[in-house]
């Protein structure tokens, strides 16, 4: 396979790690109905700004759009 030694590299720099979040869809079977959950819209793990700013999740809710960020600046 010739894409295999370009995954291992992106595996190295953690960058394949990102993708993945954002892209793979998981399933599972809730009283025997297949159940999908889509990746989120935007990455929900810590998370450094260029000028030094850290944004934390605070919280595990199902729904993205009310997960609070902590941000801390130095």
């Amino acid at each position: 396979d010739e894409m295999r030694d370009h995954i291992f590299e992106l595996l190295s720099n953690s960058f394949f790690q990102k993708w993945k979040e954002r892209h793979q869809v998981r399933y599972t079977f809730v009283k025997g109905c297949l159940k999908l959950e889509m990746p989120p819209p935007f990455s929900v793990v810590i998370q450094e700004s260029e000028k030094g700013s850290w944004h934390v999740p605070i919280t595990c809710q199902n729904n993205e759009s009310e997960r609070s960020w902590l941000c801390i600046t130095r």
